[in-house]
C-alpha cells in the first residue's frame, strides 16, 4: 500500500466516521427538539388549566360578592323599616 492509498483509505474512514457521527448527532438533536416541544406543550396546557381555574374561581368570588351585597342591602332596608317603626311607636 502506497502513501497515497493509505491517505485515501484514511480519508474514507474519516468520512464514514464523520457521516455516522453527524447522523447520530442529528437524530439526538431531533429527539431533543421533540422532547422540548412536548415539554413546552405540557407547560402551556398546565398554564391554560391554571388560568381557567383562576377565571372560574374569580367568577365564583364575584357571584358570592354579589349575593352578599344583595343580602346587605336587604338587611339595610329591614333595619331602616324597623327604625321607622320604632320612631313611630315613640311618637
Amino acid at each position: 500500500m502506497t502513501l497515497e492509498q493509505g491517505i485515501d483509505w484514511g480519508l474514507r474512514v474519516l468520512m464514514v466516521v464523520l457521516t455516522v457521527w453527524v447522523f447520530i448527532w442529528g437524530k439526538s438533536a431531533q429527539q431533543a427538539e421533540t422532547l422540548l416541544a412536548a415539554q413546552f406543550a405540557l407547560r402551556d396546557h398546565k398554564l391554560d388549566e391554571i388560568l381557567r381555574r383562576l377565571d372560574k374561581a374569580g367568577q365564583r368570588a364575584s357571584d358570592e360578592a354579589d349575593r352578599v351585597m344583595v343580602k346587605l342591602n336587604d338587611h339595610s332596608e329591614r333595619i331602616a323599616v324597623i327604625e321607622m317603626q320604632i320612631q313611630q311607636g315613640h311618637s
